[in-house]
């Protein structure tokens, strides 16, 4: 427990606001297999509106350097990631992060995008 004092804020900004000859909507079709570095994208377009994430809600699997601690009495060893990523609200990366739209019944991500895309224009 003691290790977990060493932590530190690290604060990222993504500023998506600059000039591009781009004027449509970004969408980012996401899944429960989504884990690990790929969950990280997803959490970003929708942290900063870059992209509108729709599918299902990320794996929730989001690791990196890890120590191991050794209870003394049990023999029971506790692995512990070393990297703790919150979204905005406190709401932990390792959860997952929620699409802005859920997969549509019997349709996949991208069927579901242009399924919302047809039903806008």
């Amino acid at each position: 427990m003691n290790r977990l004092d060493y932590g530190f804020t690290v604060y990222i900004d993504v500023d998506a606001s600059g000039d591009t000859p781009f004027s449509g909507q970004i969408w980012m079709p996401t899944g429960s297999l989504m884990g690990s570095t790929a969950q990280v994208s997803p959490w970003v377009a929708k942290e900063s509106d870059f992209a509108i994430p729709v599918g299902d809600i990320t794996g929730g699997a989001y690791g990196g350097s890890r120590t191991l601690v050794a209870l003394p009495n049990s023999g029971v060893i506790l692995i512990m990631d070393l990297l703790y990523i919150t979204d905005s609200y406190g709401r932990p990366l390792e959860a997952g992060t929620i699409p802005h739209y859920f997969n549509r019944d019997e349709m996949d991500a991208l069927e579901t995008v242009l399924a919302i895309i047809n039903e806008n224009l």
